[in-house]
Protein backbone atom coordinates (compact mmCIF):
# COMPACT_ATOMS: atom_id res chain seq x y z
CA UNK A 1 0.00 0.00 0.00
CA UNK A 2 1.36 3.41 -0.95
CA UNK A 3 1.73 6.25 1.54
CA UNK A 4 -0.74 8.34 -0.48
CA UNK A 5 -3.34 5.58 -0.18
CA UNK A 6 -2.95 5.41 3.59
CA UNK A 7 -3.10 9.20 3.89
CA UNK A 8 -6.29 9.23 1.85
CA UNK A 9 -7.81 6.59 4.11
CA UNK A 10 -6.70 8.47 7.23
CA UNK A 11 -8.19 11.77 6.04
CA UNK A 12 -11.42 10.10 4.95
CA UNK A 13 -11.79 8.32 8.28
CA UNK A 14 -11.11 11.52 10.20
CA UNK A 15 -13.97 13.28 8.35
CA UNK A 16 -16.47 10.50 8.92
CA UNK A 17 -15.57 9.14 12.33
CA UNK A 18 -18.21 11.29 14.08
CA UNK A 19 -21.04 10.46 11.72
CA UNK A 20 -23.94 8.32 12.87
CA UNK A 21 -23.17 5.64 10.31
CA UNK A 22 -19.59 5.17 11.46
CA UNK A 23 -20.68 5.14 15.10
CA UNK A 24 -23.18 2.38 14.29
CA UNK A 25 -20.32 0.42 12.77
CA UNK A 26 -17.69 1.39 15.33
CA UNK A 27 -16.32 -2.11 15.70
CA UNK A 28 -15.44 -2.19 12.02
CA UNK A 29 -13.89 1.26 12.28
CA UNK A 30 -11.68 0.23 15.19
CA UNK A 31 -10.56 -2.84 13.26
CA UNK A 32 -9.71 -0.78 10.19
CA UNK A 33 -7.80 1.78 12.22
CA UNK A 34 -5.88 -1.00 13.97
CA UNK A 35 -4.92 -2.33 10.56
CA UNK A 36 -3.83 1.15 9.51
CA UNK A 37 -1.51 1.38 12.49
CA UNK A 38 0.08 -1.94 11.57
CA UNK A 39 0.49 -0.85 7.96
CA UNK A 40 2.18 2.42 8.90
CA UNK A 41 4.52 0.58 11.27
CA UNK A 42 5.48 -1.77 8.43
CA UNK A 43 6.27 1.21 6.19
CA UNK A 44 8.92 2.71 8.45
CA UNK A 45 11.78 1.38 6.35
CA UNK A 46 10.04 1.60 2.98
CA UNK A 47 12.18 3.26 0.32
CA UNK A 48 11.20 6.82 -0.51
CA UNK A 49 9.30 7.51 2.72
CA UNK A 50 10.71 9.96 5.21
CA UNK A 51 10.83 9.09 8.88
CA UNK A 52 8.73 12.12 9.76
CA UNK A 53 6.02 11.18 7.23
CA UNK A 54 5.59 7.71 8.67
CA UNK A 55 5.84 8.84 12.30
CA UNK A 56 3.17 11.51 11.80
CA UNK A 57 0.87 9.12 9.97
CA UNK A 58 1.33 6.42 12.61
CA UNK A 59 0.59 8.89 15.43
CA UNK A 60 -2.56 10.04 13.62
CA UNK A 61 -3.67 6.42 13.20
CA UNK A 62 -3.00 5.73 16.89
CA UNK A 63 -5.07 8.78 17.89
CA UNK A 64 -7.98 7.64 15.71
CA UNK A 65 -7.68 4.13 17.14
CA UNK A 66 -7.83 5.45 20.71
CA UNK A 67 -10.68 7.87 19.92
CA UNK A 68 -12.72 5.13 18.27
CA UNK A 69 -12.15 2.75 21.18
CA UNK A 70 -13.15 5.58 23.53
CA UNK A 71 -16.41 6.07 21.62
CA UNK A 72 -17.16 2.41 22.25
CA UNK A 73 -16.31 2.57 25.94
CA UNK A 74 -18.35 5.71 26.64
CA UNK A 75 -21.50 3.78 25.73
CA UNK A 76 -20.99 1.64 28.84
CA UNK A 77 -21.96 4.52 31.13
CA UNK A 78 -20.43 5.79 34.36
CA UNK A 79 -21.06 2.86 36.76
CA UNK A 80 -19.72 0.29 34.32
CA UNK A 81 -16.65 2.38 33.52
CA UNK A 82 -15.78 2.84 37.20
CA UNK A 83 -16.26 -0.89 37.78
CA UNK A 84 -14.06 -1.78 34.82
CA UNK A 85 -11.25 0.52 35.93
CA UNK A 86 -11.34 -0.56 39.58
CA UNK A 87 -12.46 -4.20 39.43
CA UNK A 88 -11.16 -5.40 36.08
CA UNK A 89 -7.91 -3.44 36.00
CA UNK A 90 -7.35 -3.06 39.73
CA UNK A 91 -6.76 0.69 39.79
CA UNK A 92 -7.29 2.49 43.09
CA UNK A 93 -9.63 5.46 43.26
CA UNK A 94 -6.75 7.87 43.90
CA UNK A 95 -4.91 6.45 40.89
CA UNK A 96 -7.96 6.90 38.68
CA UNK A 97 -8.35 10.45 39.95
CA UNK A 98 -4.74 11.32 39.04
CA UNK A 99 -4.98 9.73 35.62
CA UNK A 100 -8.12 11.67 34.64
CA UNK A 101 -6.98 14.80 36.51
CA UNK A 102 -9.81 15.13 39.01
CA UNK A 103 -9.99 15.07 42.80
CA UNK A 104 -10.66 11.94 44.85
CA UNK A 105 -13.91 13.53 46.19
CA UNK A 106 -15.07 13.84 42.57
CA UNK A 107 -14.56 10.11 42.09
CA UNK A 108 -16.41 9.47 45.36
CA UNK A 109 -19.31 11.61 44.13
CA UNK A 110 -19.53 9.67 40.87
CA UNK A 111 -19.47 6.36 42.74
CA UNK A 112 -22.50 7.41 44.77
CA UNK A 113 -24.56 8.47 41.77
CA UNK A 114 -23.48 12.08 41.38
CA UNK A 115 -23.59 13.84 38.04
CA UNK A 116 -20.61 13.85 35.71
CA UNK A 117 -19.87 16.18 32.83
CA UNK A 118 -19.44 14.81 29.33
CA UNK A 119 -15.71 15.67 29.16
CA UNK A 120 -15.08 13.89 32.48
CA UNK A 121 -17.06 10.84 31.34
CA UNK A 122 -15.03 10.77 28.15
CA UNK A 123 -11.81 10.96 30.17
CA UNK A 124 -12.85 7.85 32.09
CA UNK A 125 -13.84 6.13 28.85
CA UNK A 126 -10.51 7.05 27.27
CA UNK A 127 -8.60 5.59 30.21
CA UNK A 128 -10.56 2.33 29.88
CA UNK A 129 -9.96 2.33 26.12
CA UNK A 130 -6.24 3.05 26.63
CA UNK A 131 -5.88 0.09 28.99
CA UNK A 132 -7.74 -2.16 26.57
CA UNK A 133 -5.43 -1.19 23.72
CA UNK A 134 -2.44 -1.96 25.94
CA UNK A 135 -3.92 -5.39 26.57
CA UNK A 136 -4.41 -5.85 22.83
CA UNK A 137 -0.67 -5.16 22.48
CA UNK A 138 0.12 -8.13 24.75
CA UNK A 139 0.75 -6.06 27.89
CA UNK A 140 -0.15 -8.69 30.49
CA UNK A 141 -1.12 -6.21 33.23
CA UNK A 142 -1.97 -2.85 31.63
CA UNK A 143 -2.61 -1.05 34.92
CA UNK A 144 0.70 -2.15 36.44
CA UNK A 145 2.53 -1.21 33.23
CA UNK A 146 0.99 2.24 33.37
CA UNK A 147 1.60 2.88 37.05
CA UNK A 148 5.20 1.69 37.12
CA UNK A 149 8.28 3.84 36.39
CA UNK A 150 9.24 4.65 32.84
CA UNK A 151 12.69 3.21 33.45
CA UNK A 152 14.64 1.92 36.44
CA UNK A 153 17.56 4.01 35.19
CA UNK A 154 15.62 7.24 35.71
CA UNK A 155 13.87 8.94 38.58
CA UNK A 156 11.26 6.49 39.87
CA UNK A 157 8.82 9.37 40.08
CA UNK A 158 8.80 9.49 36.29
CA UNK A 159 6.00 7.00 35.73
CA UNK A 160 4.07 6.21 32.58
CA UNK A 161 0.99 7.33 34.52
CA UNK A 162 2.50 10.77 34.87
CA UNK A 163 3.06 10.97 31.11
CA UNK A 164 -0.50 9.77 30.52
CA UNK A 165 -1.93 12.43 32.84
CA UNK A 166 0.14 15.03 30.98
CA UNK A 167 -1.52 14.06 27.70
CA UNK A 168 1.04 11.71 26.17
CA UNK A 169 -1.41 8.85 25.65
CA UNK A 170 -0.63 8.36 21.95
CA UNK A 171 3.12 8.38 22.55
CA UNK A 172 2.72 5.76 25.29
CA UNK A 173 0.72 3.48 23.01
CA UNK A 174 3.34 3.85 20.29
CA UNK A 175 6.02 3.10 22.88
CA UNK A 176 4.13 0.03 24.09
CA UNK A 177 3.87 -1.44 20.60
CA UNK A 178 7.55 -0.80 19.87
CA UNK A 179 7.11 2.01 17.35
CA UNK A 180 8.93 4.41 19.68
CA UNK A 181 11.94 3.63 21.85
CA UNK A 182 12.53 5.16 25.28
CA UNK A 183 14.71 7.97 23.95
CA UNK A 184 12.10 8.93 21.33
CA UNK A 185 9.32 8.82 23.91
CA UNK A 186 11.23 11.09 26.26
CA UNK A 187 12.00 13.48 23.41
CA UNK A 188 8.33 13.73 22.45
CA UNK A 189 7.41 14.23 26.11
CA UNK A 190 10.13 16.91 26.32
CA UNK A 191 12.01 15.09 29.08
CA UNK A 192 15.77 15.53 29.08
CA UNK A 193 17.77 12.58 30.48
CA UNK A 194 20.24 15.08 31.95
CA UNK A 195 17.43 16.61 34.01
CA UNK A 196 16.18 13.30 35.45
CA UNK A 197 17.94 11.99 38.56
CA UNK A 198 17.23 8.93 40.66
CA UNK A 199 16.06 10.46 43.91
CA UNK A 200 13.49 7.84 44.91
CA UNK A 201 13.31 4.11 45.44
CA UNK A 202 10.56 1.62 44.73
CA UNK A 203 8.79 -0.57 47.26
CA UNK A 204 6.22 -3.09 46.08
CA UNK A 205 3.06 -3.11 48.16
CA UNK A 206 0.74 -5.99 48.94
CA UNK A 207 -1.49 -4.92 46.06
CA UNK A 208 1.32 -5.59 43.58
CA UNK A 209 1.85 -1.93 42.73
CA UNK A 210 5.02 0.02 43.45
CA UNK A 211 5.14 2.92 45.87
CA UNK A 212 7.69 5.71 45.45
CA UNK A 213 9.84 6.25 48.55
CA UNK A 214 12.52 8.99 48.81
CA UNK A 215 16.01 7.53 49.06
CA UNK A 216 17.32 7.99 52.57
CA UNK A 217 13.85 9.00 53.79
Amino acid sequence: MRLSDIKHFSESLSRTIISNDIRDEMHDAVTRISQLRKQTAALRDHAGLTKNDVSKLHADATRMHLDSATDQKIKLGLPALLAELSDDYGLGWSQIAKLVRVSVPAIRKWRTGGDITTPRLRALAQLAAFLKLLGDQDIADPAAWLMNPLSTDLDRGLTKARLYAEGHDVELLDYADGFLNLEQLMQLAEISPAEVHIENDLVMGQDGFYSIVPIGG
